[in-house]
């Protein structure tokens, strides 16, 4: 959003003005019976600053080249339906067309919702932060809970009426997922704009994790973008602790020392070229939030040379697969990894 100052030249006399108070009145009455402004005031009073829209990382190239963050009716016109990573399943996207959903972008009031709770362990997500300023654009829809719900009916409107809807209270809340009436349904309530968001309105895109974040400038490539950063808080189960539920990759690099148990808490240079006349082996030494259970898979290419490794227990650890350096041919190469099946990191390098 832009900024414009009125500027006065200092050559430029001011004169005192008479100002008519009828007029005034008028104007200030005007203000009042504004809609947006009406919306605006109403969200500062409830202490909303800013609204959320959460996607998946893999999803980010496609809101580079449309420069906007779509509904999917949108993205069906432009011929990018399905998306790289769609949210929701078939049954969602069915509910979303019967229930007027299909042509419009969803924002909540907070990031810390079921909805999003749920998508975690399953997706490799990012959270949109969006200028309270969209509430405020023409024909919004806001509904006091889930719109696509077939757990709890949802009421819907426009304007102050629509915005009247949702329970401030429960968004502002510590999450209490056992309280289904006084948390769970009115912290879903949503605000479904028409069509698509120009990306101008996004303030920035806030990821979990530095190696989270790299993926995004990896995937979004060399063109300008909204503010990139790291906030752990801001996908923890609860406000001020940061825990987790699902596992997710925290840092990594690439190196060619001989990794084990003894020194991989040492510095080691992050490489991205390798000689292969010089090295053996390459070590991706991955550090990474573990859910019990969690396998982790690493797959080198070219090549399709995969390994896997299950965590048994909860907590932080470093991992560092390998690859046999003479396994890969000279030129591009690149390792991923997966927690759970969710990509976290498409790592390029080149051998020489």
């Amino acid at each position: 959003m832009r900024l414009i100052r009125n500027i006065v030249s200092p050559n430029v006399s001011l004169f005192a003005v008479s100002v008519n108070p009828g007029l005034l009145c008028r104007a200030m009455s005007r203000a009042k019976d504004d809609p947006a402004a009406m919306i605006l005031e109403r969200l500062k009073q409830e202490r909303i600053a800013a609204l959320y829209h959460f996607t998946s990382v893999e999803n980010l190239p496609s809101i580079r080249d449309t420069d906007r963050l779509c509904s999917k009716e949108v993205l069906c016109t432009l011929g990018q339906w399905p998306c790289a990573d769609p949210g929701g399943n078939q049954q969602s996207h069915n509910l979303d067309q019967q229930n007027d959903n299909w042509d419009k972008l969803s924002l909540t009031f907070t990031p810390r919702t079921p909805m999003a709770y749920r998508k975690k362990p399953l997706k490799h997500l990012c959270f949109c932060v969006i200028d309270v300023g969209a509430a405020a654009l023409p024909n919004v829809v806001f509904t006091d809970t889930n719109a696509t719900s077939t757990i709890f009916p949802h009421k819907r409107d426009t304007g102050i009426n629509g915005l009247n809807l949702v329970d401030f209270g429960a968004v502002r809340a510590i999450p209490r997922g056992w309280d289904k009436d006084g948390w769970v349904r009115p912290v879903q309530a949503e605000s479904l704009i028409p069509e698509a968001l120009p990306l101008a309105y996004v303030k920035e895109i806030v990821f979990v994790s530095d190696a989270s974040l790299a993926e995004a400038e990896r995937l979004w490539g060399g063109s300008p973008h909204p503010p990139f950063r790291v906030s752990p808080e801001m996908f923890s189960d609860f406000p001020g602790v940061l825990t987790f539920s699902f596992a997710f990759m925290r840092e990594y690099f690439l190196t060619d020392d001989a990794i084990d148990g003894n020194n991989v808490n040492q510095p080691h240079a992050h490489r991205i070229v390798f000689e292969r006349a010089r090295t053996q082996r390459i070590f991706a030494v991955i550090t990474s939030h573990i859910t019990a259970g969690t396998v982790a898979e690493t797959t080198w290419n070219p090549g399709n040379i995969r390994s896997t490794h299950t965590f048994t227990t909860s907590g932080n650890y470093r991992h560092w697969p390998r690859v046999n350096a003479q396994r890969l041919p000279i030129g591009e190469c690149q390792v991923e990894y997966r927690l759970g099946g969710v990509r976290w990191a498409t790592i390029p390098f080149r051998m020489r």
